[in-house]
């Protein structure tokens, strides 16, 4: 039998029982573990004998040995009860077991607005978890990404939302140490081949789809792709999008109408501004008659409109333009000037908080899951010339669930 402190069975406060009995019961256990008393492979009693023994609750044992599970520290098996796991994620004495109620963010850059967007959302929906949020700007620096994960490793967190290192990948030692501890974690936009953590990702298949049928909507013929120099899969599905709702909506595409602009990411910098500006401008006098551009991002739209209005192109009654992220108002022009689509970022903090909360709990998660978000297109200044706009609305599609080539729908938070 379990030993441990005398423990008051009068009634307490709730606050009191879930904050604190049920960390005194975790460090029992993992006391024992430690001890020798349980062996590696050990059965547990059952709940309820456990919650005889130390005089709690059966639901305050049950939580704690989904913490414990959710840790590496236990097995919990469906109808044959928990289990010491045979190798232990950390040495026991080094885990803060009190610091499970916090998460960190990890993203390559703060400044930039998607991640400003993801960091908020992320705020948002841990603040109703009741959990805290450390977040974590590496500037896309591997040394820092490995800094910041080997400090989790420690501390015993709640989990890791992650969004991958845009250049260059994390060690292989390193992505081994964050499997073998059984770290929850969840990858923002693009996943980590080989470690099977779920990822949550925009649908931008979808979201390019909708703005190429929006600018067919409002009556462009001969529609320009514009596009960044990315990962060749990531770039290639995304022009292909665009060219297969063409071929769908009856409208041949025309490979000539591709503007791919240099860069895996958009960089800030007053230079690669100005790079990327005088590529556009070349292009844009090349052809004058494109009358409609789908953009992938919206720094690349809002800088090809003042390319448009140095050129005295009327937008949107000559050529219509069409971006994706709603962050128009970053680059320093008014949200209702610019057709964009909205990423859903409370959809992805939602589906990434939750697949955390799942992991940490026990429960299944299946490996390499994919949820991708839908986002929602917001008819905006830039194209909005033709009457069939107005009976265009912002789509509440919900989100989609994807692995190995299957889609099927889902409800909302998984």
């Amino acid at each position: 039998m379990l030993s441990m402190p005398t423990v008051d069975p009068k009634p307490r406060p709730a606050a009191e029982r879930s904050g604190k009995l049920y960390e005194m019961i975790e460090k029992v256990i993992c006391e024992r573990i430690s001890n020798g008393t349980l062996e590696p492979g050990a059965r547990l009693a059952r709940i309820d004998e456990l919650a005889r023994e130390m005089e709690v609750s059966p639901g305050t044992i049950r939580h704690s040995l989904q913490n414990l599970a959710a840790k590496g520290i236990l097995i919990r098996r469906r109808r044959a009860g928990a289990f010491v796991a045979h190798q232990q994620p950390v040495a026991l004495s080094d885990r803060r077991l009190g610091n499970e109620q916090s998460i960190t963010l990890l993203m390559p850059d703060i400044a930039q607005p998607e991640y400003a967007h993801l960091a908020r959302a992320v705020q948002n929906v841990a603040r109703e978890m009741k959990l805290d949020v450390l977040i974590d700007s590496t500037d896309d620096e591997l040394s820092r990404y490995e800094q910041a994960i080997q400090r989790q490793l420690k501390s015993g967190t709640h989990g890791i939302i992650m969004v991958p290192p845009l250049s260059g990948n994390l060690p292989l030692s390193l992505l081994h140490a964050m499997q073998t501890s059984r770290l929850p974690v969840v990858t923002i936009f693009r996943s980590v081949g080989g470690t099977g953590w779920p990822t949550v990702l925009t649908d931008y298949q979808y979201d390019i789809e909708s703005t190429t049928r929006h600018l067919l909507n409002v009556g462009c013929r001969k529609i320009a792709f514009c596009n960044l120099i990315e990962q060749a899969d990531t770039m290639d599905r995304k022009y292909h999008a665009f060219l297969r709702t063409l071929i769908q909506e009856r409208h041949p595409p025309r490979e000539e109408l591709l503007l791919t602009l240099p860069g895996q990411h958009l960089s800030s910098t007053p230079q690669s501004r100005s790079e990327r500006h005088q590529i556009m401008r070349t292009w844009l006098r090349g052809h004058p008659d494109v009358d409609g551009i789908c953009c992938v991002h919206d720094e690349l739209a809002v800088g090809i409109l003042s390319i448009l209005k140095e050129l005295g192109r009327r937008v949107p009654e000559e050529i219509a333009v069409a971006g994706c992220g709603n962050y128009a108002v970053y680059y320093g022009l008014p949200a209702d000037n610019l057709t964009t689509i909205d990423t859903r970022y409370d959809q992805i903090a939602a589906n990434a908080c939750n697949l955390l909360q799942r992991i940490r709990q026990g429960d299944a998660v299946e490996e390499g899951i994919q949820v991708a978000i839908k986002g929602d297109l917001i008819p905006g200044n830039s194209t909005l010339r033709a009457p069939s706009h107005s009976a265009i609305h912002r789509s509440q599609t919900p989100p989609t669930t994807r692995r190995a080539g299957r889609v099927s729908s889902s409800s909302g938070p998984v």
